[in-house]
């Protein structure tokens, strides 16, 4: 509890906000299921597994730096277990690793910044699936991701894009015009991640990278937007508001 009061109170806000909108997400989900079972067979499944990522992803934001760190170590090595496990590392392959600055990172500080970006890219991940499911009608890439709709992608990004503008006053020091150019860019960037882990596991012939996350699959399935998002988010931000950069 005092590490949640010693927070800013803008990240306490965003938090109590995040566990109530899952809170609602969990009696909506539980409502369409019962009304149409065969639409929303899977929903109560993916909102037990989104309290599941949510709770120790707050929790580690809650111990700063360090917590995150330490987070994101443990969520990189299940992914690259999982990827290991689907094609072989080469000798010469090298990992690359981009560190959220903390210098001018707006009112919430850095840890603001890293929680944008996760509520960012995974809710867009989420917006989109439901957006899908009620209108849509028109696949994108059905050889790839038969999922994958207009209506969600148009829907999900918007709404992701409005959610990032309304944020981020709150939880980074861009502009209006720079929010608006990330809150636009990201849901896109962040497709693209997914599509593209989409035809990497078609071509391997395998549908979920594991069975960690029930629902969703994998944490490289968890992961592959924010694959995309992160080094742009990262670059934006530093050219923007880091000296020297």
């Amino acid at each position: 509890m005092d590490l949640f009061i010693s927070t800013p109170l803008s990240l306490q806000i965003a938090f109590t906000l995040l566990i109530g909108f899952l809170m609602l997400m969990t009696g909506l989900a539980w409502a369409a299921q019962w009304l149409n079972p065969a639409r929303w067979s899977d929903a109560l499944l993916r909102i037990r597994t989104w309290w599941f990522i949510v709770i120790p992803t707050l929790l580690a934001l809650l111990f700063g730096w360090q917590g995150v760190t330490l987070f994101f170590a443990f969520v990189s090595f299940l992914a690259l277990r999982e990827y290991l496990s689907l094609v072989p590392l080469r000798r010469e392959d090298r990992p690359l690793i981009a560190r959220i600055p903390n210098a001018e990172a707006g009112p919430a500080g850095s840890i603001g910044l890293v929680l944008l970006l996760l509520l960012t890219t995974q809710l867009n991940d989420a917006l989109q699936y439901i957006w899908g499911k009620m209108l849509g009608k028109y696949k994108i890439i059905p050889a790839i991701s038969p999922n994958k709709t207009r209506a969600g992608l148009v829907g999900g990004g918007l709404s992701c894009a409005l959610l990032f503008f309304l944020l981020s006053p709150y939880l980074s020091p861009f502009s209006l015009w720079q929010a608006l150019i990330l809150g636009l860019s990201l849901p896109l960037i962040g497709f693209f991640g997914d599509a593209g882990l989409s035809a990497f596991k078609r071509d391997l012939g395998v549908k979920d990278s594991s069975n960690f996350l029930p629902g969703h699959g994998g944490i490289l399935d968890r992961v592959d937007s924010l694959m995309f998002t992160a080094p742009w988010f990262f670059h934006f931000t530093a050219y923007w508001h880091v000296s020297g950069y």
